[in-house]
């Protein structure tokens, strides 16, 4: 059990920077930020956020666009 923090307070924590839990991305309207990554890590594959998350349509067009399965 412990203390529940807020999102700025668990960003600035110590841990999060040692244990690499947060990654920085690339958002098409923001610009550079920040997203909490995965808490499982293995030695020889990464598991890093590959991109942000899309805004609101952005992949409408897409989806409606693709044949039925």
């Amino acid at each position: 059990a412990g203390r529940i923090r807020s999102l700025d307070e668990a960003y600035a924590s110590p841990q999060i920077d040692h244990l690499n839990l947060v990654d920085l991305v690339r958002h098409s309207t923001l610009g550079e930020i920040r997203l909490p990554g995965s808490p499982i890590s293995y030695d020889r594959s990464g598991s890093r956020v590959a991109e942000a998350p899309p805004i609101l349509g952005e992949h409408t067009s897409e989806v409606f666009d693709e044949p039925p399965r």
